[in-house]
């Protein structure tokens, strides 16, 4: 990899930089529109705040910008959850929300009375959609108390969020091939230093077992031995080596237990950047119906509840993505397993996904427990596990295999349950 005389990595400072040139841009670009917006708008129209969806399932500030800046207007954070926010709730429930009084709404508490100190006592949320009608961010107007806008007014923002929709749908598009250079990246790179590294653990594992075979012998030596002898001395020195054998085969048993798992994760690693198979024709509920059945079998303290709705047959590359939905599942399960109950549940959950020019089959994995929220944000990203022997690879892989197949993955984590939504188009 290429760096520089500091050692900084170059593609990595390149593919920062193209990152906040991008940033920089839209921001121009929504300040000159938002501009432009406000002349159209009442004078009790005070603030505007923009936020982009990401993939994370949160709101990430793109502009918050005042016609008069005011030195008490609060700050907002850069990033804030859909759940239980005035910008989510336009967001899930894809409509304008109106809020006469932001002090005495608790969506905003603590903000609240911050906003209402400034002079921001009502807001009204605008969802911004592609052209799909996917909800892809939220426009927040903040006005004078009980202001309402009229519907002159309310065409005006709407129309301001189909403009608006096209740069921050290109700024994510953006942002998931450079994400998408990255991980081929990392996984090219990661697979050569596992391909190294592989071949030089392959003489140690040899060895080990090679010991592990030599000190079995002696040690059945030594007992015949000591059993044969009648010298106490002697028998004294076998009893000890004897031990001292046993020790070392105890050690070599280590040895191999470590290499063997450190080839599984060699493994995965190297498996990482491996193109997809062949598609064929594949029922989906079957399919998915054989990994459950086999999932269940293997772990009889598991449940899997099933709600099929629809059915068809996609081309998919089965052994691919079977591994995916056996790693989902795991999971699942071992989230699950923090709440020690004999029998544990999964939901699993096969409809129909319709939009303008998409048609698709989401599988939808549900279970108890929430991600922490320090990785909320690095789900996707390689090598991040809280798992013991994980490779953190295994939710990468997933991301790769079903972008594979043209598909998406997304993970809503919050209230107690974590969904995965897997889309597959037909």
């Amino acid at each position: 990899m290429a760096s520089d005389e500091n050692g900084n990595d170059k593609n990595g400072n390149k593919e920062n930089n193209n990152e906040e040139k991008s940033d920089i841009k839209l921001k121009k670009y929504l300040i000159k529109e938002s501009e432009k917006v406000f002349r159209s708008l009442s004078p009790k129209s005070m603030l505007f705040s923009i936020r982009s969806l990401t993939e994370r399932n949160t709101l990430k500030k793109e502009l918050k910008w005042a016609k008069q800046p005011t030195e008490n207007m609060p700050e907002t954070e850069d990033e804030i959850s859909v759940e239980k926010t005035i910008g989510g709730k336009a967001v899930l429930e894809k409509k304008i929300i109106f809020v006469p009084n932001i002090a005495e709404e608790p969506l905003f508490y603590p903000k609240g009375w911050e906003y209402a100190k400034a002079g921001y006592l009502t807001v009204t949320a605008f969802p911004i959609f592609n052209p799909e009608e996917e909800v892809i961010g939220v426009v927040q107007v903040y006005t004078e108390k009980n202001y309402i806008l009229s519907k002159k007014e309310k065409e005006v923002l709407q129309s301001f969020c189909n403009t608006i929709a096209f740069p921050i749908l290109i700024k994510k598009l953006q942002k998931k091939i450079a994400g998408t250079e990255r991980f081929k990246l990392i996984g090219e790179h990661a697979a050569s230093i596992a391909h190294h590294v592989r071949n030089k653990l392959t003489p140690i594992g040899g060895f080990a077992k090679r010991i592990e075979k030599m000190a079995k012998k002696t040690l059945r030596r030594v007992k015949y031995v000591e059993r044969k002898s009648a010298n106490p001395i002697f028998k004294s020195l076998m009893v000890r080596s004897a031990a001292y054998l046993g020790e070392l085969l105890s050690y070599c048993e280590i040895i191999s237990s470590e290499v063997a798992k450190l080839e599984i994760t060699l493994k995965g690693i190297m498996d990482f950047n491996k193109s997809i198979g062949e598609k064929t024709p594949t029922d989906i509920v079957q399919f998915l119906s054989k990994i459950m059945d086999n999932f269940e079998r293997e772990e009889s303290s598991v449940k899997i509840t099933r709600e099929i709705k629809t059915n068809g047959i996609i081309k998919i590359a089965q052994p691919q993505l079977e591994s995916v939905f056996v790693e989902l599942f795991k999971n699942a399960l071992d989230a699950a397993k923090h709440f020690k109950k004999e029998r544990m549940e999964i939901i699993c959950r096969i409809d129909d996904y319709k939009k303008k020019k998409c048609d698709s089959i989401k599988i939808e994995i549900e279970n108890k427990g929430e991600i922490p929220e320090n990785l909320k944000e690095k789900i996707f990203d390689p090598f991040i596990t809280t798992k013991e022997n994980g490779t953190g690879l295994g939710l990468p892989n997933a991301m790769a295999v079903i972008r594979e197949h043209n598909g998406n993955i997304k993970i809503e984590s919050s209230a107690g349950k974590t969904r995965v939504k897997i889309y597959l188009p037909r």
